[in-house]
């Protein structure tokens, strides 16, 4: 009979390898899995008329691998939130890209006055990015301040010179960071490293933000 030991050491490697490949890449690995193991369960045996505990734990992995496919459709490619999509509270993000320091700094020359951007450094492979663009960035309270600022990513996961140049340029070791500009400017005291959770970003955002207004006023006055 199948047991948790059979699928206990799998998970344990998929889940080590998230670190290291692409998102999509590991959701395909977590859904080889679950069908091996519903195969295991004898899901197929429901369409006989056998309604028995394990072949309907099967059937349930079968119909949840088909919800993981229809979020990897949609962009999003966390195994472990698979009803978020389903919740309609995810708001869709539109991020420029800019992997060299070249492309950054034309963005940046075509930001209006004012408006804050934001350079969200990324890569496949780093676990913290992805729960940033899954989990963080996602939660409605943050997404609606982020739509207020112009976004920028720099997907550094192939670690090219460019990448590297980047990297150098603001002095930092690697994704995850957060740096926001202003007038082209780095406004290097709200600069963001490592993880941050939904709520911590959601204050950070908004005192940011109301302290730009305010500036804006005084510039005006």
């Amino acid at each position: 009979e199948p047991t948790t030991y059979t699928v206990a050491p799998a998970s344990l490697a998929i889940w080590m390898l998230d670190r290291l490949i692409p998102a999509t890449l590991s959701l395909i690995l977590w859904i080889a899995l679950l069908t091996g193991y519903a195969l295991r369960l004898g899901f197929w045996k429901i369409f006989s008329g056998e309604f028995k505990i394990l072949p309907i734990a099967g059937l349930v992995l079968m119909l949840f691998n088909g919800l993981l496919a229809f979020n990897a459709s949609q962009g999003h490619y966390n195994p472990f939130t698979p009803l978020k999509l389903l919740s309609g509270s995810v708001i869709e993000l539109e991020f420029q890209p800019a992997d060299n320091l070249s492309t950054l700094q034309e963005i940046l020359a075509e930001q209006p006055g004012d408006k804050i951007a934001m350079l969200d450094l990324y890569a496949d492979w780093c676990v913290s990015c992805l729960i940033l663009e899954q989990e963080v960035f996602t939660q409605p309270d943050v997404a609606q301040l982020l739509q207020k600022m112009v976004l920028i990513r720099a997907d550094i996961t192939k670690g090219s010179a460019d990448h590297q140049a980047l990297l150098k340029h603001f002095g930092l070791f690697g994704p995850p960071s957060l740096l926001f500009f202003n007038d082209r400017k780095e406004l290097r005291a709200q600069r963001i490293q490592g993880e941050i959770d939904a709520e911590t970003l959601r204050q950070h955002l908004s005192a940011m933000l109301k302290r730009a207004v305010k500036e804006t006023d005084i510039s005006a006055d």
